[in-house]
């Protein structure tokens, strides 16, 4: 019989989206409560980062303000218990038209 549990348990906080900051010799992802809200953030971050300014988040290590040079949208998934790639990544050196926007609906099949 195989266990269909999945590897680790759901977040503790219920907040199932994080936005993942990151730059040189940091990452750090706050969670939000809902798909809009790690958008929004994500979105925002992203227009601060793109113009050279330091963006400020708040991580499991408290509050932070950092130069970022990415930023990804990740979702809890039950079915892989892990997170997940919601959007295509922001990068400052090679920003897409395509970023910070949600991955086709099959992206993980």
């Amino acid at each position: 019989m195989t266990d269909s549990r999945p590897l680790y348990p759901a977040p503790a906080d219920g907040a199932r989206w994080r936005v993942l900051y990151e730059g040189s010799g940091f990452s750090m992802a706050e969670t939000h409560p809902d798909e809009g809200a790690a958008y929004t953030t994500a979105r925002a971050a992203a227009e601060r980062a793109a113009t050279g300014k330091q963006v400020s988040f708040v991580s499991r290590t408290g509050p932070a303000l950092k130069t970022v040079l990415g930023l990804s949208i990740l979702h809890w998934s039950d079915e892989v218990g892990d997170w997940r790639h919601h959007a295509w990544s922001w990068t400052d050196n090679a920003p897409s038209p395509d970023a910070l926007t949600p991955l086709p609906a099959d992206f993980w099949n």
